[in-house]
């Protein structure tokens, strides 16, 4: 058996190096907002509304704080004189001018006072919060004093280069939600240009792709009528928001809806099961169903059978159900699928619960260990020493994932782990091919345990240079087991933390080396 070696001292720079670009991969330089541009459904929607001009005031925020806003540690700041409050005023400028209503000689002005701007771009899904007092007053006369907020979710990302550039835009996203907020709150719309209260604004997407506003006949409506159905009501309240609303507003996407106000959650069902709903220009409303952010996508038609009345039937629960129609993907739910939905009688309407799809993912894993007996003990030559461990070393893990149902998932990866000892002249490697076989037991949708079988496969020892006299070393296959928890970020990431138990003998001998070790990995799914 081998004992020692003695290698030249090396100092080592790969831990340092590894660190400075794991650094630079998480963060990035400080960015700043993109210059706002105007949009086509806010300058449409006050294209649509009646009355005169309006003008833009002072901008101020609440506290200094709001100005400073980080993206990943790094600095994230306002194109227009560094103050984000200044941001808002120029966003609203903009939309003002592009639609034809803003004049700086009007006795009418917009002022506002920013009160929250919140960005946050952790690894899974992002949000953006950001909510102003808006003034409008005419010839010093207060009309219209509100808070009005706007809200953006997104799928992040573990990668700076990707998170970043995405937070920068979303942010401007926000700022565009709180203004369309803003100019569809018919309050606001009497104060700054006069139009009636009575009147409500729709925007009509005929063949041309022209919005033009509604008939008082139409606008005094409930909801819009069956000859009508492409009029769609602008939403003036805020959206509620769940963890998988980006997700669902993807899905939504790909079927062809016109997204008119984002994925709202609608109902939930403990930490795991959430319901959304999401209206199209089309006058389609989609209904998702997500369990353990696994969502499916129900299409509800609107027509004639699934317009609310002024007396909605009452439900065996006392619940209004918005209609008693059934949606056309409703009947036949379980084809092509082995869930089965199930309509529910809520104030909202129609809930969808069932048994999520079984789904297959690959996993890419990345993870460092520590422990185990020494292998091979290295003298360098300041008489320092070093083991080269049977516990220890870097390991880089493939492999597939398939879930069951909501509570139990099977993994199963090959992987490659080494431990090496490495000098100037010279260097002792142990390394091996782990397979494992793991099953999960989700707890809810952030934590799950796990443990299985662990096999390593061609464990072998190998030297060079000045330890060469420690020749190649082989040792049999190595079965052990595996105990962990794993903290999930969203659909696609995870960390474990892991302990090992197994046991190395070397070819022809029947003395044991205890490979036991305590692991952290990084997973990423998809």
């Amino acid at each position: 058996m081998i004992s020692h070696a003695r290698l030249s001292l090396a100092l080592k720079k790969i831990n340092l190096i590894a660190f400075c670009a794991l650094a630079l991969l998480l963060t990035g330089c400080a960015s700043t907002a993109p210059n706002y541009q105007a949009t086509n459904d806010n300058t449409r929607t006050l294209q649509l509304v009646s009355g005169g001009n309006v003008g833009v005031g002072n901008f101020t925020a609440a506290s200094d704080d709001l100005n400073h806003l980080t993206i990943r540690a790094e600095r994230f700041s306002s194109p227009y004189n560094d103050s984000f409050a200044e941001y808002l005023k120029q966003a609203l400028r903009s939309e003002l001018e592009a639609s034809g209503k803003l004049n700086a000689n009007s006795a009418t002005t917009i002022t506002g006072i920013l009160l929250k701007n919140e960005l946050n771009t952790p690894f899974d899904i992002g949000t953006a919060h950001i909510s102003a007092r808006i003034v409008v007053t005419r010839n010093s006369t207060s009309l219209f004093d509100k808070v009005i907020s706007g809200d953006s979710q997104w799928e992040s990302s573990f990668i700076g280069a990707i998170a970043i550039p995405a937070s920068r835009q979303h942010y401007a996203d926000a700022i565009k939600k709180l203004l369309r907020n803003l100019f569809a709150d018919p309050d606001f719309r009497k104060a700054a240009f006069g139009q009636q209260t009575g009147q409500s604004v729709y925007i009509q997407n005929d063949d041309a792709g022209t919005a033009t506003s509604a008939s008082p006949s139409q606008s005094n409506a409930i909801a819009p009528s069956a000859n009508a159905l492409n009029q769609i009501p602008i939403n003036s309240g805020a959206i509620k928001y769940g963890q998988s609303s980006v997700t669902v507003e993807k899905l939504a996407k790909v079927s062809g809806c016109q997204i008119l106000s984002g994925a709202e959650l609608i109902a939930t069902n403990g930490p795991t099961i959430e319901d959304y709903r999401v209206s199209c220009a089309d006058g389609r409303q989609l209904f998702a169903f997500c369990e353990y952010r696994q969502c499916s996508l129900k299409s509800s038609e609107v027509g004639s059978a699934a317009v609310a009345s002024s007396s909605p039937a009452q439900t065996s629960t006392g619940h209004q159900m918005v209609s008693a129609s059934t949606p056309p993907s409703v009947g036949n739910a379980t084809q092509g699928s082995n869930a089965q939905a199930v309509i529910e009688a809520r104030p909202y309407g129609y809930q969808y619960r069932g048994t999520p799809v079984n789904s297959v993912k690959a996993v890419v894993a990345v993870g460092v260990a520590s422990g185990g007996e020494a292998l091979a003990t290295v003298t360098y030559t300041d008489n320092s020493t070093t083991n080269t461990k049977a516990g220890s070393g870097a390991q880089l893990s493939a492999g597939v994932e398939y879930r069951f149902d909501e509570h139990f998932s099977v993994q199963s990866t090959l992987g490659y782990q080494q431990e090496t000892t490495n000098a100037t002249n010279g260097n002792v490697r142990f390394s091996r091919f782990p397979f494992e076989l793991l099953g999960y037991y989700n707890l809810n949708d952030s934590w799950r345990v796990g443990g299985g079988l662990r096999v390593d496969l061609n464990p072998k020892l190998t030297s060079a240079g000045a330890a060469s006299q420690i020749g190649s070393v082989d040792f049999n296959n190595a079965t052990g087991g595996v105990l962990e928890l794993e903290y999930l970020i969203g659909r696609n990431y995870g960390f474990k933390l892991r302990g090992i138990q197994e046991s190395f003998t070397q070819s022809g001998y029947s003395t044991k080396f205890s490979g036991n070790q305590i692991a952290l990995f990084f997973n990423v799914y998809y």
